[in-house]
């Protein structure tokens, strides 16, 4: 059996035919277009459950995947609370590092990077701000406030905190 588009330049061709002939057709023509509708209607029938069918696998995919990402976001927060309390006991204990008996090691380790500034809860007067802790648009440059907080410089409203962790399994 052809396909849709194989029977396309026929449908048109018996259109042509239907028109030139004043809509009085003869039994061959009569058939010929009977037998092209027949196939027509049976393909755009084939076309009308393929596009049916593809639409519901599409819904149903997307219902799927809505569900997944409702698991992935509810499996990272139980990632993240485990780690929290692997961290946690292996900072209480003062644990570094520890490696099960089965080859699996848990390594509390330091956050790379720059140190945090802690701001202190005093209000900060950008006005007054001496000009080396601030940039052109007068925010504060927490380059030099850290670099000033390292060297040992006491500043009334900052002050350097410790590293953050996190936990690397491997």
């Amino acid at each position: 059996m052809p396909a849709l588009f194989e029977i396309t330049q026929d449908i048109l061709e018996a259109y042509d035919t239907l028109v030139d002939s004043d809509g009085e057709l003869s039994l061959e023509a009569e058939g010929k277009i009977a037998a092209i509708a027949a196939i027509q209607n049976e393909k755009l029938d084939s076309y009308f459950y393929v596009i049916r069918k593809a639409e519901m696998e599409e819904a149903a995919a997307k219902a799927h995947a809505e569900q997944w990402q409702k698991k992935a976001a509810a499996r990272r927060k139980a990632i993240e609370w485990l780690k929290n309390a692997v961290q946690t006991h292996l900072v209480a204990t003062g644990a570094a590092k520890v490696t099960t008996p089965n080859g699996n090691t848990f390594a509390v380790q330091k956050n790379g990077g720059k140190r945090p500034i802690i701001w202190r809860e005093t209000a900060i007067d950008l006005p007054q701000l001496p000009i080396e802790y601030t940039k052109v648009v007068k925010s504060i440059d927490a380059d030099a406030v850290r670099r000033d907080l390292e060297y040992g410089d006491e500043l009334p409203f900052a002050r350097l905190g410790e590293v953050g962790h996190h936990l690397r399994l491997r």
